[in-house]
């Protein structure tokens, strides 16, 4: 395990600012904390409890080119738009945005694979940061996720005035030799160790009393997918729609997309 204090985040910052693409919560004009692209000039935000949306973003962006296409006459020449190519880091990804991957991994990687999706992913490393302090509206534990360790390449976790820092991944190692090898992570101590051991214990204990904290997710529903999908429900639910798209671009996990045609 590593360690750097919080006075040498920004050298932190520019140390993997120079290895690729940094990406972290900072506040916007209305305070709120969203995933932005690292300036000297940004408010940071990393220990806000969740971001506006999540780091989907990186991976299945909002609007994209797939291909750019020319007709001349008769004769059609079509062209790729590929993902450009360069490491992304994205820090700060909470557990529960983190588990949300793995969802659309499900989506995205299984044969017909989405190649631009693919190419992000392997592309990004992400660095995962322990939950101290859960709000009241989460519910972690009902799908078995651990709050206060993301499943991510990196893990960190705020304790006191300094970050501690674990590679969990390859890409996470490979990164974290870097920022060793130039000065900018030390090895941490056992006091450190010990510290987020106990900030694990005090999470959990926060979890146990949340209003949600006995919230189970009915097994029964997966068992007949069919009936649920056609339940009535979903019309009550449709009629107050504006078609906004607002959800699928908030939800971690919403994997819907369309395709047109602009000439």
């Amino acid at each position: 395990m590593y360690k750097i204090a919080k006075d040498d985040f920004p050298k932190l910052y520019a140390a993997m600012q120079n290895i690729g693409t940094l990406l972290l919560p900072c506040k916007n004009k209305s305070g709120h904390a969203d995933f932005a692209p690292y300036r000297e000039d940004a408010e940071v935000a990393l220990d806000a409890p969740l971001t506006n949306r999540s780091a989907k973003d990186v991976f299945f962006p909002q609007v994209e080119n797939l291909l750019t296409f020319k007709t001349s006459g008769k004769e059609l020449a079509l062209e790729q738009n590929v993902p450009p190519a360069g490491v992304t880091i994205v820090m700060g990804v909470r557990a529960c945005d983190a588990r949300s991957f793995k969802i659309l991994d499900k989506v995205f990687l299984k044969a017909p694979v989405d190649t631009y999706y693919k190419t992000r992913r392997e592309q990004c490393v992400l660095i995962g940061l322990g939950c101290s302090a859960p709000e009241e509206t989460c519910f972690c534990h009902a799908f078995g996720i651990d709050a206060s360790a993301p499943e991510t390449d990196v893990q960190t976790w705020l304790a006191g005035e300094e970050l501690c820092w674990q590679a969990v991944t390859a890409k996470g190692e490979e990164l974290t030799a870097k920022l060793v090898e130039g000065g900018v992570l030390a090895e941490a101590e056992a006091a450190s160790a010990k510290a987020i051991s106990e900030q694990k214990e005090q999470t959990q204990k926060i979890l146990s009393v949340l209003p949600l904290h006995d919230f189970k997710v009915n097994d029964e529903l997966t068992k007949d997918e069919l009936k649920v999908f056609n339940s009535k429900i979903w019309e009550q639910l449709a009629a107050g729609c504006l078609s906004c798209c607002t959800c699928t671009y908030v939800c971690p996990t919403c994997h819907c997309y369309d395709i047109r045609d602009y000439q």
